[in-house]
């Protein structure tokens, strides 16, 4: 075969393409995608805060690293005020599961003023010795203080570190509590490669800060590619962006929605289509009681979300309907995403009561849960990262009434209001 002949041929194939398919790029491994991605966007790698640089405070440009205790025991504990009985029949048929036990309070909400109740707590606790803690407050008992309280004991049972898996089993009534339940008894580990992620994000403005939380959409988005899934994100504008929708051709594959007024009310339908279709929702920017990241909560009303992991790092995902903090909205607070998403169908929320960073501490859950791990070790992963970063003694970490209306105090505290809503000892992605 003569030289002019091959190169006419190659000439061929490289008009109408080879004959040969090309096969797809073979997938890395978590660590290297994730590798891969904090690389590419210039995300550092943390223990404390202090090693973060000056240039990625500002920007949240930084993840901090797992912090796992194993735990001593290996029994399974909920704890709970509920007094419904639908709501207490599936809480013990959970516990029944799990061949665990129901420890019985009269009140959450008190438990932060009750030092000797706390003590009694942990002695129980010390009898079931528990591998997982699942807490089952009423919805009006859970406030800022109620969950300072709740570390504050599980950090004195373990002698200074979080050694169980805890877990939050919350849901607007009984019987979405029931089907939250039901979930975590049916829960069947889905394989990575099953995994389909949506990510929304906000553009609040050109200046800086205004595309934190859409470069942090970048990052999983780059991360999912690695690992050879695709990952669709919608971006939002706030009324303050700029309304060009070619600014993240990538990024918003789903579309961009411009803010008209103070909130987005309705999905894009194209967005409704694949958050309903998706199994793991990821959010990144601010957020509101009864807002995150622009977009009403009630915009994921008919929204099915079926078995879904739901990972907001908006603020005010978890706000209490009882505040210590907010006292004056007592009563009159819009229904944060945390009971939208479960009500819809989510087995696992992330979030947070008030202001957070979003993307450093959600990724650690995140990371936890897609190696998978229990949900419970996902947040004392999580958690004991954050701990490892407050100034706080444990023993400090419950407010007294002067220092609700300190605002120092309560920025100390903030720090640890996240909130994970599924059973600790539920395994939503194989390893």
């Amino acid at each position: 075969m003569n030289k002019s002949f091959i190169q006419l041929a190659v000439s061929v194939l490289g008009i109408f393409g080879s004959v040969v398919p090309s096969l797809p790029a073979q997938a890395l491994s978590l660590q290297e995608a994730t590798d891969q991605a904090f690389r590419k966007n210039g995300i550092e790698r943390v223990s404390m805060l202090s090693e973060v640089t000056p240039r990625n405070i500002g920007s949240k440009s930084y993840a901090f690293k797992p912090v796992h205790v194993v735990p001593q025991g290996n029994g399974y504990v909920i704890v709970t005020d509920q007094i419904d009985p639908v709501a207490l029949q599936s809480l013990n048929k959970l516990a029944q599961f799990h061949s665990g036990s129901v420890i019985r309070l009269n009140d959450f909400r008190n438990l932060y003023k009750m030092p000797s109740a706390r003590a009694h707590l942990i002695e129980r606790l010390r009898q079931a010795n528990p591998k997982y803690v699942a807490f089952a407050p009423k919805l009006e008992t859970l406030s800022e203080n109620g969950l300072l309280a709740i570390w504050q004991l599980l950090l004195n049972y373990g002698n200074g570190q979080l050694n169980v898996y805890p877990g939050f089993l919350m849901a607007e009534d009984s019987t979405v509590l029931s089907q939250l339940v039901d979930r975590a008894i049916n829960c069947q580990p889905m394989q990575i490669s099953d995994v389909r992620p949506v990510v929304v994000s906000q553009f609040t403005d050109p200046k800086s800060g205004g595309m934190r939380s859409v470069q942090k959409a970048k990052v999983m988005e780059d991360l999912f590619e690695e690992l050879n899934i695709n990952c669709p994100g919608l971006v939002v504008r706030t009324n303050t962006a700029p309304p060009d929708p070619a600014v993240f051709p990538k990024i918003g594959s789903l579309g961009t929605v411009q803010q008209k007024q103070n909130l987005v009310r309705q999905l894009p339908p194209e967005a409704a289509k694949a958050i309903g279709a998706s199994n793991f929702l990821l959010m990144f920017g601010h957020g509101s009681t009864g807002m995150s990241c622009s977009l009403d909560v009630d915009a994921y009303r008919d929204v099915p979300m079926k078995n879904d992991i739901v990972l907001c790092g908006s603020c005010f995902s978890c706000t209490p309907f009882v505040s210590d903090i907010l006292q004056k909205n007592n009563g009159r607070r819009r229904e944060p995403l945390i009971y939208r998403a479960i009500a819809n169908g989510a087995q696992v929320f992330w979030g947070h009561m008030h202001e957070n960073s979003g993307f450093p501490e959600l990724f650690v859950a995140f990371e936890s849960l897609m190696k998978g791990e229990q949900v419970g070790r996902a947040y004392q992963e999580t958690m004991n990262g954050i701990f490892a970063n407050t100034r706080l003694q444990p023993q400090q970490f419950v407010m007294s009434e002067q220092e609700l209306g300190d605002e120092d105090a309560v920025k100390q505290r903030n720090h640890v209001l996240f909130v994970m809503v599924g059973d600790p000892a539920a395994q939503p992605i194989a390893r």
